[in-house]
């Protein structure tokens, strides 16, 4: 049976030599098999940091990725599922910002608290490749989904 899930959530996203950012992830998946599904996910996390004489500096990263994800097992109401999301993610600081082709394993848990609504929890480090270097934002989310069948 086919189905579509929507979930929104909050979360951390931590980059290697920066503090971690708050913000919010969003996704939209179609199951295209009882385990695989496809999907975009979207997101948007920033910071905000003081620094004398100089003002306030915010930070932000945003991952755009086409993803796709297995489930682990589908009996039971909590469901585990690993993926691989690509696309890119735009860092901006200062008032300069640059994108990034990335990749993104994903790794997820779903409990299903009835039969459309459903608690997430999502780890992915999204791995941004430039001029033969690669920079890693470890992004955590926790929210709930909603889940309609076709």
């Amino acid at each position: 049976m086919a189905q579509i899930q929507v979930a929104a959530a909050g979360g951390l996203s931590k980059i290697d030599n920066v503090d971690a950012m708050f913000g919010f992830n969003a996704e939209i998946s179609y199951s295209v098999a009882e385990q695989v599904s496809v999907g975009l996910s979207v997101g948007s996390y920033t910071m905000k940091e003081s620094i004398p004489f100089f003002g306030t500096l915010r930070y932000s990263t945003t991952p755009i990725l086409a993803f796709g994800d297995y489930r682990l097992g589908s009996n039971s109401d909590l469901v585990p599922e690993v993926g691989l999301g690509f696309g890119a993610l735009r860092q901006s600081a200062v008032g300069i910002s640059a994108g990034y082709f990335s990749l993104a394993p994903r790794v997820a848990g779903n409990y299903s608290v009835s039969d459309v609504l459903g608690v997430c929890v999502r780890y992915s480090p999204v791995i941004a490749f430039a001029n033969g270097e690669s920079l890693t934002s470890h992004i955590v989310t926790v929210g709930a989904s909603y889940r309609l069948d076709l």
